[in-house]
């Protein structure tokens, strides 16, 4: 599924990828894929975006669970 994403995402010119994830297990896949836009990764936890910040191309958000 990140794959398809990343490949959306090229097709359609996108500027941004958002993804909604409890952990950030879900960004950091699709930025395995190399987007050529950044990914933003909304997260319930601000302990889940240190782990998301050590991949290149990925920033966060928290939002109230």
């Amino acid at each position: 599924m990140s794959n398809n994403a990343v490949s959306a995402s090229y097709m359609l010119g996108a500027k941004l990828i958002i993804l909604f994830s409890s952990n950030g297990e879900q960004a950091i896949d699709v930025a395995k894929f190399n987007p050529h836009c950044p990914v933003l990764a909304v997260l319930s936890s601000e302990s889940f975006a240190k782990n998301v910040l050590l991949h290149s191309g990925i920033f966060y958000m928290t939002v109230g669970s």
